[in-house]
């Protein structure tokens, strides 16, 4: 309720979110246009959502040659678990359903994630990645959505600070581009013309 500290905290957070190491990777799924593009084949979208960021998480631990885990945010306990069985199929390189679109192989995964198992925790927990995961991922979405001309109707100001930082904290490809890497819009868009405002 007291603008002074307000305004400390938020300077404070903002300058913390520029200086922390991490990377950030968004991927949004059209639902409407996934059920229309594959009306025979279906894949859940939050699933194949899933799927495709660990690819993403894949490309940047094999860049680093580094290890990771994989852990979510608990969203239900039958949720929870039908998300770890599709990770698990993932993971042993069982899951045909995108045998089709697969980039990545189950040993390619097994590489790299420290467990079959799919790390979950609740809010309440009040892990440190899953509370960064959460303050990043409202804005990253709005710069998706604006990228992607996708009419939006809130704006705020605090976001709009947020997201010129998370602008360089995309994961990028090769190139430096974050399209493809830090940002993925399924089913897939035409990106040839977007330049990354």
């Amino acid at each position: 309720m007291d603008d002074n500290i307000k305004t400390a905290f938020s300077n404070d957070f903002l300058n913390s979110l520029s200086n922390w190491d991490y990377k950030v990777v968004t991927i949004l799924i059209d639902k409407k246009e996934h059920s229309e593009k594959y009306s025979v084949w279906q894949y859940e979208p939050y699933h194949f959502c899933f799927k495709v960021l660990l690819e993403r998480y894949y490309y940047f631990l094999s860049n680093k040659k580094a290890i990771g885990d994989v852990m979510i945010e608990a969203r239900g306990e039958k949720t929870d678990k039908k998300l770890n069985e599709s990770y698990k199929r993932i993971y042993n390189g069982s899951d045909d359903t995108t045998s089709s679109i697969n980039f990545v192989k189950g040993e390619d995964f097994q590489k790299v994630f420290t467990s079959n198992e799919l790390k979950v925790k609740r809010k309440s927990a009040n892990d440190l990645g899953l509370q960064l995961a959460d303050l990043v991922a409202y804005p990253s979405q709005r710069y998706v959505f604006e990228l992607f001309d996708i009419d939006i109707k809130q704006k705020r100001m605090f976001d709009n600070s947020v997201i010129e930082i998370l602008k360089t904290k995309y994961c990028t490809t090769s190139k430096g581009e974050i399209i493809g890497a830090g940002i993925k819009f399924l089913p897939k868009k035409n990106l040839l013309n977007l330049i990354v405002k």
